[in-house]
């Protein structure tokens, strides 16, 4: 079962090159040449319980800036103190040539203009800049249909090959993008094998009868 990052398939990266002995058809290598790879990154901001400034009672803190989502993790109950910024593309991809000091500075200083902070903006203890364009074995987060592309290099994609099965969101028309397509697509490769696995050994039956 193959359930590698579009973007490894597509060799975006010396380090996770992978060479297929036989080649995959060339509809198939077409199909992943066609396909993008986009980049939503994400920027862990971690602040001292007593420093939360913001109301931990709603999900979502939205900005007037169109690159910046905000998550609230102490409304889900997972980690108090926490924010979890979302960065659409294309800024996300590379943030400017921004160091992540920078970037998170940036995200900071838009807080702070919102709930008017200024000089009184509180430090996070810890932050995480992602980066998923620049790791070799993801070469970013999602994949998406660009120009020249269609619906259909997914079904191309996902369609198994000689003793291989595809998996992974990039081979989803349902889950698209999302962990539950991968998932899904997980478990049809699984059972696929499983119903292989079923006839050999029904035919090993009927032959053992015999």
């Amino acid at each position: 079962v193959v359930t590698l990052p579009l973007a490894v398939l597509q060799e975006k990266h010396e380090k996770s090159k992978v060479k297929f002995e036989p080649p995959l058809s060339k509809s198939k290598r077409d199909a992943i040449s066609r396909m993008g790879m986009g980049a939503e990154n994400k920027i862990v901001l971690r602040f001292k319980v007593e420093d939360r400034f913001w109301n931990v009672s709603e999900p979502y803190i939205e900005t007037t800036d169109s690159r910046i989502r905000i998550l609230n993790l102490d409304f889900f109950g997972h980690s108090k103190g926490v924010l979890v910024v979302h960065m659409s593309p294309p800024f996300s991809r590379g943030y400017g040539g921004m160091s992540d000091d920078l970037v998170v500075k940036q995200v900071l200083h838009v807080l702070s203009e919102m709930y008017g902070l200024k000089e009184k903006m509180p430090t996070p203890i810890e932050t995480i800049v992602t980066r998923w364009e620049d790791e070799p074995f993801s070469g970013g987060s999602y994949s998406y249909i660009p120009v020249g592309a269609s619906q259909k290099d997914i079904q191309t994609l996902a369609a198994p090959e000689r003793s291989l099965l595809f998996a992974g969101e990039a081979c989803s028309m349902e889950g698209h993008q999302c962990v539950h397509g991968a998932y899904m697509t997980g478990q049809d490769a699984a059972f696929e094998i499983l119903s292989a696995i079923t006839t050999q050994m029904n035919r090993d039956l009927v032959v053992g009868s015999k």
